[in-house]
């Protein structure tokens, strides 16, 4: 209250959280959703996008999670532990996938993930802030 003031902090907006894990939102047959809650490795860093792909080719749809958050507040430190992470569905859920057949590293301020069919295969592009993209490494998966 010392450094904001009781007068700016009681005008100020004020929300309230009851969820704080990562979790994805599944459609259902139903028309609403089924909450699927990350495995705790996933709980780590802000996911800011993730990209649903069936990458082990067992029919489940699988996701690839990444983000990091330096645009914080003066007083607090950025959220920058984040490198990406590979989750395999499991019907479930969803577990972490193996290293080193899934693993890669994504560095930076991560805020989209995307995944291009060029000529040679298929190829991740990751949307940093206020950075230049990168290509990671040509993604090969026989029946792509």
């Amino acid at each position: 209250m010392d450094i904001y003031g009781t007068d700016k902090l009681e005008a100020a907006y004020q929300a309230e959280a009851t969820e704080f894990s990562s979790l994805l939102l599944v459609g259902n047959a139903q028309g609403s959703f089924d909450i699927q809650y990350l495995p705790r490795e996933a709980q780590t860093f802000p996911i800011m996008d993730a990209l649903i792909i069936d990458l082990n080719k067992d029919g489940l749809q699988d996701a690839i999670v990444a983000g990091c958050l330096y645009e914080t507040e003066v007083e607090t430190p950025r959220l920058d532990a984040g490198s990406g992470l590979v989750l395999l569905a499991t019907g479930d859920g969803y577990q972490v996938a193996p290293c080193p057949e899934y693993c890669f590293h994504i560095p930076g301020n991560v805020k989209h993930l995307d995944l291009w069919d060029l000529e040679d295969g298929r190829q991740f592009i990751v949307a940093l802030c206020n950075d230049a993209p990168l290509s990671m490494k040509r993604y090969q998966q026989p029946n792509m």
